[in-house]
C-alpha cells in the first residue's frame, strides 16, 4: 500500500532530526501507519519570590482578604511544581487536521528512569495526568517515559535527557522585576547552544498574579492547546526554536498589575513501542521566570 502524503512528511520529518538504524527504520514504518496516539507534557516551574514592590498596594492586598496583617516588604513566594498530563487516543483519517478521539479506560504510568513510578489519574476523553500531590522530581538530565495498558497492548512513549532551564536575561533585571507600560511588547533573547546541540523548543506562558496567588489561566500563551496542535508542533517545531521570543502586547493588557513571564525550555521526545503514532511525544522542560509591573 503506498503511504499517504501526510505519513511521508511526518516521517521525513521525524527522520530530519533523528538518526535511525535498519531496525528503527522498519519501526518507524510501522508507526506511522499506526491509529493509536499519545502526546504528553512534563513541566517544571521552579519557587519564585514576587518583591513587594512589583505589586500595586490593591493587588497586595488581596492576598490577605480573610485576615491577617500584611508584612509590606515581604513580598510572596509562588511554589515550584511539576506537573504531568497526556491525551491518549485514536487518530480519525490521515490528516493531522483530524481531532483524535480520547481512548478511555486505559492504565497510565509516568516512570522516571532509576526512579519512582506514578500512576496517572484519568480526567476523562483520553485526558490522563498526574494528581497534584504526586510529588513527581523534574531532574534535569533525566530521563521519562509515559506507558499506557490498555486491551492487552502497552504503549510507550519517553522522552531523555530533560533540559534545564534557560537563563533569560531580560527576565533578571538588578531591581528584581521589569517595570514596563501595559499593552506593550516584551521581548526575550534566549542564550545560544553548545556548538554540538540543537536548540531546545521553547515556550512562553503569561500570568497576572496578585496577593493571593497566580492565575490558573494565562493572558497569554504559545503552548498548543490539544493534541492536534502538539502533534504539528512534533512535525515542524521551527517557530518555537528560534532564539529571539516576542511577546506581545495582549499579554499585558492591564495598567498597575503584575505578571508572571515564564520561558519554558523543552525536548522532545519520540515514541519508543511501534504500536504508537510516529508523531507521538513527550515534552518536557523547565522554566525560567520573570516577574512584570505594568506602570499605572
Amino acid at each position: 500500500m503506498t503511504p499517504s502524503p501526510t505519513f511521508t512528511r511526518v516521517t521525513a520529518a521525524v527522520l530530519a532530526v533523528t538518526s535511525f538504524g535498519a531496525c528503527e527504520i522498519v519501526q518507524l514504518a510501522e508507526q506511522a501507519g499506526s491509529k493509536q496516539v499519545a502526546v504528553g507534557t512534563l513541566l517544571h516551574t521552579p519557587e519564585t519570590y514576587v518583591p513587594a514592590a512589583a505589586f500595586s498596594f490593591d493587588d497586595y492586598l488581596e492576598g490577605f482578604a480573610d485576615g491577617g496583617v500584611p508584612d509590606l516588604d515581604a513580598g510572596i513566594t509562588l511554589p515550584a511544581f511539576t506537573a504531568a498530563a497526556v491525551f491518549f487516543g485514536q487518530r480519525q483519517g490521515d490528516s493531522l487536521d483530524s481531532t483524535p478521539i480520547g481512548t478511555t479506560g486505559a492504565t497510565g504510568t509516568l516512570i522516571q528512569e532509576g526512579g519512582p513510578t506514578y500512576p496517572l489519574e484519568e480526567l476523562g476523553e483520553g485526558n490522563y495526568a498526574l494528581s497534584i500531590d504526586a510529588g513527581v522530581t523534574y531532574v534535569n538530565g533525566g530521563s521519562y517515559r509515559f506507558e499506557f495498558s490498555h486491551g492487552g497492548q502497552t504503549y510507550v512513549t519517553g522522552v531523555k535527557d530533560a533540559p534545564p532551564r534557560e537563563n533569560i536575561r531580560q527576565l533578571h533585571p538588578d531591581t528584581g522585576f521589569i517595570e514596563m507600560d501595559a499593552r506593550t511588547t516584551l521581548t526575550l533573547t534566549r542564550p545560544d547552544p553548545s556548538l554540538d546541540d540543537d536548540r531546545d523548543i521553547a515556550f512562553v506562558n503569561v500570568f497576572r498574579v496578585a496577593g493571593d496567588g497566580q492565575d490558573q489561566a494565562p493572558t497569554w500563551t504559545n503552548i498548543p492547546s490539544d493534541a492536534t496542535g502538539l502533534i504539528k508542533l512534533v512535525v515542524a517545531p521551527n517557530d518555537w526554536k528560534r532564539t529571539t521570543v516576542v511577546i506581545p502586547e495582549t499579554a499585558f493588557p492591564n495598567a498597575d498589575e503584575t505578571y508572571v513571564v515564564m520561558l519554558m525550555t523543552a525536548k522532545i521526545g519520540l515514541p519508543q513501542s511501534k504500536n504508537l503514532f510516529s508523531a507521538s511525544a513527550v515534552i518536557a522542560g523547565a522554566a525560567d521566570i520573570g516577574i512584570v509591573k505594568t506602570r499605572k
